[in-house]
């Protein structure tokens, strides 16, 4: 079952790039994606999973300790 809540989405898409299944991830990526972050700055999906794969590679676990959001 694929989630469609705003923070499902989110919480699943966390949980699979950093658990490494970058195919997962870039399900829930739109093709039109515009990221504007810190370390990387990409419009498209296939430069931006090219920068998620790189972070990936450096991320040996995560915790994810509270999550929060609505419908919207």
């Amino acid at each position: 079952m694929t989630p469609t809540a705003p923070l499902d989405i989110a919480t699943a898409f966390t949980k699979a790039w950093t658990s490494h299944d970058l195919e997962k991830a870039a399900s829930y990526v739109a093709d039109d994606v515009v990221f504007d972050g810190p370390m990387q700055q990409s419009t498209g999906k296939a430069s931006y999973l090219r920068g998620l794969t790189r972070l990936s590679q450096d991320v040996t676990g995560v915790r994810m300790i509270a999550a929060f959001g609505d419908d919207s």
